[in-house]
């Protein structure tokens, strides 16, 4: 994701107790969304604890789990995924395809993803 676009962090931890545990990375994963005139990235940060078992010989990761997504291994997120199809279907000014139109508005994204999700509504007509 281009660095220039602005960035909503959320932070998610685990269900599981973790008082006491240090955490030994991060999980992020990012999403390209959209609110009128703006794309921005939203972004899941998810800390990664390890805990010990009672025998000290095993260890278990304890990471909390992504939210429920529409395309899980799309960078879409709903918010641009919901704008693409109502442009594509029911805007009748969309006469360009809406992934064009959002290259040309000011928030240009400038990568092959934009591509690729312009390609799968064409294959919904």
């Amino acid at each position: 994701m281009p660095e220039s676009l602005r960035r909503e962090v959320i932070e998610l931890m685990p269900k599981e107790d973790v008082e006491g545990l240090h955490p030994v990375g991060k999980e992020i994963t990012e999403k390209l969304e959209y609110r009128p005139s703006e794309l921005f990235v939203k972004q899941y940060v998810r800390p990664e604890y390890i805990k010990p078992s009672n025998d000290g010989l095993n260890a278990s990761r304890i990471i909390a789990s992504l939210p429920a997504m529409p395309l899980e291994k799309s960078v879409a997120g709903a918010s641009l995924l919901t704008h693409l199809l109502v442009s594509k279907f029911v805007d009748p000014s969309a006469c360009v395809s809406p992934v064009s139109h959002l290259q040309t508005s000011k928030c240009k994204h400038q990568s092959q993803h934009g591509k690729r999700l312009d390609k799968r509504c064409d294959e919904v007509d």
